[in-house]
C-alpha cells in the first residue's frame, strides 16, 4: 500500500536498508522489536512464572511510577505484550501497524515520524503520572491505544482512504474512538479515557504541525452539513421570491388587459395594488430578492 509523500517531511523516506529485496524502514523495526519482546515474555512466563512476575512488575507502567522510582516504565509499557490476553488480536495490530506506519512514516519522514511515535507512548504516560494523585490506582500496558493514534495520524492525512468500500478511513475512525469511550465511560475508567484521548490528540496536533492537509472529518462534516442547509435556505427562498415575481407578472398583463378593453377606471383597488407594484419595482422602488 503506497500513497504519496507529503508536502512536509523530516528525515529521509526511503527504507533504511534491504532485507532480501524487502524495505527495512523504521516501522518495520518497530514492529520487530515488539515481536521479540512478546516472545521473550512468553518464554520467560513459560520457564519461570517467578521471574516472569519480577520482569512484568519493573517494566509495566503504573500509577505510582514516580514513587518507585520506575521512570523507564513510561517508554516500555506499550512494548508489553500478555499473548494469554491479547491472543489473535496481537497479530492484528501488528499487521495493521505495518501497512499504517509506513504510510505514515513515508509521509513526514524518518526523523519525524519518530518523534511523533516517541509523543505518542510519552505524552500521555506523563499526563497520567501528573494526575496519578486524582485518579485511582491504574496500570498500562500493550500497544492497542499507541498504534491507535498512529492511526490517526493516518485518518489525519488520508481521510478519505477506504479499507471497506463505501467507508472512509475516517469513519471508521470515528467508531473506534466512540466504542473505546464508551467502554471506558461504561466501566468508570477514567485513566483509560484519559489515555486515549491524550493519545488522539497527540497524534491530530502533530499531524497538523506537519503539514497534514486532510481531516479526521467529523467537523468538517458538520460544518459541510451547516453549509448546505444555508444553500437549501437561500434556494427556497430565491424559489419563493421567484413564483411571486411570476405571479406578479401575470397579474400585470391581466391588469393592462383591462385597461386596454375597459379603461384604466374600470380597475378595482386590488388591481390598482398590483398595477403600483409594478411601477415600483420598474422604479427600483420594488421589493428584491432575500
Amino acid at each position: 500500500m503506497s500513497f504519496r509523500s507529503g508536502p512536509f517531511s523530516q528525515g529521509s523516506q526511503e527504507p533504511l536498508t534491504y532485507l532480501r529485496g524487502l524495505p527495512v524502514d523504521l516501522t518495520t523495526i518497530l514492529v520487530a522489536c515488539h515481536v521479540v519482546i512478546m516472545l521473550s515474555i512468553v518464554l520467560i512466563l513459560s520457564f519461570s512464572p517467578a521471574l516472569f512476575r519480577l520482569f512484568w512488575d519493573n517494566t509495566v507502567f503504573t500509577s505510582d511510577v514516580m514513587g518507585h522510582g520506575r521512570v523507564w516504565t513510561l517508554l516500555t509499557h506499550p512494548f508489553l505484550h500478555y499473548i494469554p490476553q491479547e491472543k489473535i488480536w496481537f497479530a492484528i495490530d501488528m499487521f495493521l501497524f505495518y501497512m499504517i506506519g509506513r504510510e505514515v512514516e513515508r509521509y513526514i519522514g524518518r526523523r519525524s515520524y519518530f518523534t511523533f511515535y516517541a509523543l505518542l507512548i510519552l505524552v500521555p504516560s506523563l499526563l497520567l503520572t501528573l494526575g496519578a494523585g486524582h485518579l485511582p490506582l491504574f496500570r498500562f500496558y500493550g500497544s492497542s491505544v499507541l498504534h491507535l493514534g498512529v492511526f490517526i495520524g493516518f485518518v489525519s492525512i488520508y481521510p478519505g482512504v477506504q479499507f471497506i468500500p463505501g467507508l472512509a478511513v475516517r469513519w471508521i475512525a470515528w467508531v473506534t474512538l466512540a466504542i473505546y469511550s464508551l467502554i471506558g465511560l461504561a466501566s468508570h475508567d477514567w485513566p483509560t479515557l484519559l489515555y486515549l484521548w491524550t493519545t488522539v490528540g497527540v497524534a491530530y496536533s502533530y499531524m497538523r504541525y506537519t503539514g497534514a492537509t486532510g481531516e479526521i472529518g467529523l467537523l468538517q462534516w458538520l460544518e459541510g452539513f451547516r453549509q448546505q442547509q444555508a444553500e437549501k435556505q437561500f434556494n427556497r427562498r430565491r424559489e419563493a421570491y421567484q413564483a411571486r415575481q411570476q405571479q406578479l407578472e401575470l397579474s400585470v398583463d391581466a391588469v393592462l388587459e383591462k385597461i386596454s378593453s375597459q379603461g384604466i377606471n374600470s380597475l378595482n383597488a386590488r388591481e390598482r395594488a398590483v398595477l403600483e407594484k409594478a411601477s415600483q419595482r420598474l422604479t427600483g422602488n420594488g421589493p428584491r430578492p432575500e
